[in-house]
């Protein structure tokens, strides 16, 4: 018999979506990889895709994420500052408890269901 569960998605909203699946995995290659570009590259996302949704979640916010280090002949830098690396921190603790929660329920509800 298969064993099933929940699966929930998580999001934040402001005035838009600025927080989900795929602005959570570009936070965390971006705290591994120190440039926009090499973290768009691991998830096959467009450098220009990854700056909208930087600047989607800082417009949201109303805070910068990143510390920024301008290019030249050596390239930039763009490292996760303290409200960056808190807001990865809190989402992941938030969709483990949201994951958590929602498997209990789950459980709850279709534990005698095949």
């Amino acid at each position: 018999m298969m064993k099933y569960k929940a699966h929930v998605k998580t999001q934040i909203e402001g005035n838009k979506r600025f927080m989900g699946p795929g602005p959570y995995e570009l936070l965390k290659y971006l705290k591994d990889e120190n440039t926009v570009k090499d973290a768009a590259k691991k998830m096959n996302l467009s450098y220009s895709k990854a700056w909208k949704m930087i600047n989607l979640i800082e417009k949201e916010l109303g805070e910068k994420i990143l510390d920024r280090k301008s290019g030249g002949s050596d390239g930039g830098e763009s490292s996760l500052n303290k409200i960056g690396i808190e807001l990865l921190e809190k989402y992941e603790l938030y969709e483990k408890k949201i994951e958590k929660y929602a498997n209990d329920v789950f459980e709850e509800i279709f534990k005698d269901f095949n």
